[in-house]
């Protein structure tokens, strides 16, 4: 096959794939389901954010303090739902508006690219949904610092 097409038939089969942590880090993705409540007259947005992870048992992957220290974070005192499951690369980048490393050395970084994807929000900066853009990168940043705050109580 043509070069051209067989790099698109590689990327393709990606996605069928799924998330791992990687060697010194746990991955996550961030699924923002903000929407618009219909029977409000004022139009007042509703938000549902997911913490979505890969399921350490299912996969047989080792937990780590890290995600587990994350979890307790956006569920306790960010109100995320925290779902874990396997999880294909394609669920991912349909689904993902952020997704995010997690690391004792490197704390909760921001992800823009696996492989020669673009992820989350950097992958659509015209989308018709300005909602899910207006804190580009911000659950990244926010978990890192309740974590950093977190550690030194």
């Amino acid at each position: 096959p043509h070069p051209v097409h067989q790099h698109h038939q590689e990327q393709t089969d990606l996605r069928k794939y799924h998330v791992l942590d990687g060697p010194n880090f746990a991955i996550a993705f961030i699924e923002d389901k903000s929407n618009h409540n219909d029977d409000d007259n004022e139009n007042t947005p509703t938000t549902k954010i997911v913490l979505h992870m890969p399921c350490h048992k299912t996969l047989g992957l080792l937990p780590s303090i890290t995600q587990k220290m994350v979890t307790r974070i956006a569920r306790e005192q960010l109100g995320f739902v925290i779902q874990q499951d396997v999880y294909t690369l394609g669920q991912l980048l349909d689904l993902a508006t952020e997704v995010i490393i997690m690391s004792t050395t490197r704390g909760v970084k921001t992800v823009t690219h696996i492989g020669d994807h673009v992820v989350g929000l950097n992958k659509d900066d015209n989308t018709s949904n300005k909602n899910k853009n207006k804190n580009k990168g911000s659950w990244a940043m926010r978990l890192n610092e309740l974590l950093e705050t977190t550690a030194m109580t």
